[in-house]
């Protein structure tokens, strides 16, 4: 099978056994406890939404379910104390993993498919596609809803109102409020998941919250070898690849990390974070060696001004408090104006709005050699604020765009991007998302979106998306909570945690 990748046996918690899902034959009644009905109440689940552990695995066998997979009863026992890769637990979820990947489909929902309002709960293998959120992190019953530990893991979402996202839904904004802490998306798809008429990113987190007594340190929201795309709906304010969505609404201080992603052909913004006002707070946000490409497609006249691949957004006069790097990344444009419009807003690979003084354009904020970003964009005119010589960086209000390489990236092949890879994928036979998108494991296959979106330029190396290695190597930004879980496999009854969809630190 292409996408394969090292294996290591997946050990379920003490005295446990595999549950398993089924999209027909099957009963919420059941036990959970065997692949087909057998005599009284053994037999598969119809759905997820059964009290297990964290270190469980809910094995969903292959097929086409439908409606609704709504979780709404929290894990137990989280971290798991035995199981996982090693025996020693510290597994912080338990999971619905496809049997087979992305075999198990549920892409005709009214609603939402994967809604989870509970804790600790991992979703892996999946296709899905709604008229609500394809996958959701669901506090928005009150407006003390919170719930943690919740992950979106080598999935695909399709046709969506919204891909992967959190909902606040805007309750209110208290502290610590409604919504969502340690939120994490990992090697997904999303295609055409920015639909929601409300206006939504495809990967969308809007006004996290502090988890009322959780200590955790370190990452807390992590994005990781995502590709978002092809999500062209009319939105006058959203409609981005990935954003990080008014985190002051809940005076957030978790740490945020999006790196080694892509996006292409979104109606707005490649990536956008968003500042209101509402509350102050000081969190720690990294962006860097992500790719963004041809975004900013949205082809109505919305009005004059200027848009970025990249865009630092803040709506009120007040200086924002965020720590912000922004390294290693490449942003590129493909139109002078928005849609090729020519009267309308003007596209820069960055844009970083008035009042953003805690934006550092280097790693770790201290500037070394060859942390600088790749920017270029073809407008060629500067039409408000300060911009760099080429014009492919804006800054407004005197802030900075830092020291950045402004040309060209000289990607492999944007006409076969643009051509061929604006519609759901087929990645049926592939073990991963990224496989799908074209890694191989050591090279990229020709035509495919990593390959056509390979920088080609001097001086390219170690900027832009980097795919995955199967090799372990430290990285202090991967939140140690998600040990054990990704990927998951499964080979009859045994489950496996394999390399190869993110390159992760050793012993996790």
């Amino acid at each position: 099978m292409s996408g394969t990748a090292p294996q290591t046996i997946f050990s379920l918690p003490t005295g446990d056994v595999p549950y398993y899902m089924a999209s027909s034959g099957c009963s919420d009644s059941y036990d959970g406890k065997e692949t087909t009905h057998g005599s009284g109440s053994t037999g598969p689940w119809c759905t997820p939404n059964h009290a297990v552990n964290c270190g469980d695995v809910i094995i969903a066998q292959s097929g086409t379910y439908s409606g609704s997979l709504a979780i709404t009863t929290s894990a137990s026992s989280c971290p798991s104390t035995t199981g996982g890769i090693d025996g020693t637990g510290g597994v912080y979820f338990a999971t619905v993993v496809c049997q087979t990947a992305f075999a198990c489909s549920d892409t005709g929902a009214s609603g939402n498919v994967f809604d989870i309002a509970a804790n600790n709960w991992a979703v892996e293998g999946w296709v899905a596609g709604a008229t609500g959120y394809a996958y959701l992190a669901d506090a928005t019953a009150t407006g003390t809803t919170q719930y943690h530990y919740i992950a979106f893991i080598n999935d695909i979402s399709e046709n969506s109102h919204d891909g992967f996202g959190t909902g606040d839904g805007g309750k209110n904004h208290n502290v610590p409020g409604n919504g969502i802490d340690e939120f994490a998306v990992v090697g997904s798809i999303a295609v055409n998941a920015n639909n929601d008429p409300i206006c939504v990113a495809a990967i969308d987190d809007p006004g996290p919250a502090n988890f009322i007594g959780d200590s955790t340190t370190g990452t807390h929201v992590f994005w990781s070898q995502n590709f978002s795309y092809a999500g062209l709906v009319h939105c006058a304010t959203d409609g981005e690849g990935f954003m990080f969505d008014t985190w002051d609404a809940h005076g957030y201080t978790g740490q945020g990390i999006a790196k080694n992603n892509i996006a292409w052909d979104n109606a707005r913004y490649g990536f956008n974070y968003f500042y209101q006002n509402f509350n102050s707070s000081n969190p720690v946000i990294k962006i860097y060696n992500n790719t963004f490409y041809a975004n900013n497609q949205y082809a109505g006249d919305i009005g004059t001004g200027s848009a970025g691949e990249i865009n630092t957004n803040n709506s009120s006069g007040t200086a924002i408090p965020w720590t912000t790097y922004i390294y290693n990344n490449i942003a590129q444009t493909n139109y002078a104006h928005q849609g090729n419009n020519g009267s309308a807003v003007t596209l820069y690979a960055l844009l970083v709005g008035s009042n953003v003084p805690g934006t550092n354009f280097g790693n770790q904020g201290s500037s070394p050699a060859n942390s600088q970003n790749i920017f270029w964009a073809i407008s060629g005119s500067c039409v408000s604020g300060s911009c760099d010589t080429t014009d492919s960086a804006t800054a407004y209000g005197g802030e900075s765009y830092g020291t950045n390489t402004y040309e060209s990236a000289a990607f492999n092949n944007v006409s076969d991007l643009l051509t061929n890879w604006v519609s759901a994928p087929n990645c049926s036979g592939y073990a991963t998302t990224v496989a799908c998108m074209g890694w191989n494991g050591s090279s990229a296959t020709a035509n495919t979106p990593i390959y056509d979106l390979t920088p080609t330029v001097s001086g390219s190396s170690g900027k832009g998306y980097q795919p995955p290695s199967t090799a372990c190597a430290s990285d202090p930004d991967y939140p140690p909570y998600l040990k054990g879980i990704v990927y998951l496999s499964v080979s009859g009854t045994t489950i496996y945690e394999n390399s190869g969809l993110i390159t992760k630190p050793c012993g996790l």
